[in-house]
């Protein structure tokens, strides 16, 4: 019986198995590098366009994705973690979608000189590319917005739960008012028990003896609550200014945005106005070949001038050879 080496399917398969179960690896960023164009090849540029759709595609999936959990209302049913994960690799994600597209338009105008037809299709593609990722990078920065909002409220809904709660917390049992008067009468076994609280030495537990002992100081629940309260205050006033960081960089990938699609504009209209010129210039030769035609087809005699010196030509050639 033939043995058969199946260890590089193996390792695949080991490949394909830690990648599903690794967190790390569940969501795969983008490499542009691989994917950039050589100069003058139209397939490998097909290629590239389509891996850079495939990844906007995935792009779009994660986008989707952070929107349905941003839109959760449940006060203690959020996911900032996952959230927060999602916002980075989207992040990651447009800016390295923006640098290939750069790179996919730079290499098409260093590249050789093509057909008008072959660079207006690579000028639709480019462009195709740039709105697809403007529709991405708009519809991200709505969800941070929306996040940010739902921060804020979620913060005035806490506040509100916890005062709430603290209005609810049983207050100390008033006093009994002493009867009118002034001068009441107090048993004397009553003012002998009182005699003998107020004046018996204090001994301290063993549980404050302990905790004074150790120099650790007894925090009372406001006080912890207060330390909750700050953590959580911290965090997301760290989650709000990395959203307004994210926000910021997207206005500057906005603004080379409409670099680049001002450039494409200008490099579509150049090649629409070449296009033009190109059948204005068809439609003058045609027409001139037109009137040679028709001034040819209009002057019968001399042709058949023409062709009788032809025959006259020929038949004296013929008799002298």
């Amino acid at each position: 019986m033939s043995v058969r080496n199946r260890t590089q399917e193996f390792q695949a398969f080991a490949s394909r198995l830690s990648s599903r179960t690794n967190p790390n690896n569940r969501r795969a960023q983008i490499n542009i590098v691989q994917y950039v164009p050589k100069r003058g090849n139209s397939s490998t540029f097909t290629l590239t366009a389509k891996e850079l759709g495939r990844h906007m595609k995935t792009t779009e999936a994660e986008l989707e994705k952070l929107k349905s959990l941003t839109n959760r209302r449940a006060l203690f049913d959020e996911k900032p973690v996952e959230i927060s994960e999602l916002t980075y690799i989207i992040k990651q994600n447009i800016t390295k979608l923006n640098h290939g597209i750069s790179i996919l338009q730079s290499t098409t105008k260093a590249g050789p000189k093509q057909p008008h037809q072959v660079r207006e299709h690579y000028s639709e593609v480019v462009s195709s590319l740039q709105n697809r990722l403007a529709n991405i990078s708009v519809g991200f920065k709505e969800v941070l917005e929306k996040r940010t909002e739902n921060m804020k409220v979620s913060k005035e809904r806490r506040d509100q739960f916890f005062q709430s709660s603290d209005t609810r917390t049983p207050s100390p049992a008033p006093q009994a008012p002493s009867p009118p008067g002034g001068n009441t009468y107090i048993p004397p076994e009553v003012s002998e028990l009182h005699r003998r609280k107020t004046y018996a030495p204090t001994v301290p537990s063993q549980e404050d003896d302990t905790t004074l002992s150790l120099g650790i100081p007894l925090l009372t629940p406001q006080q912890q609550q207060l330390q909750a309260d700050s953590r959580y205050t911290e965090q997301r006033s760290n989650a709000l200014e990395s959203i307004e960081n994210t926000i910021q960089e997207l206005g500057g990938m906005f603004q080379q945005l409409v670099t680049m699609v001002a450039e494409q504009r200008e490099t579509v209209q150049r090649i629409g106005q070449n296009t033009e010129d190109i059948e204005s210039h068809i439609n003058v030769a045609q027409g001139e070949l037109l009137r040679y035609y028709r001034n040819i087809s209009s002057n019968r005699g001399l042709m058949l001038k023409i062709f009788a010196t032809i025959i006259i030509f020929f038949t004296v050639f013929t008799l002298m050879s």
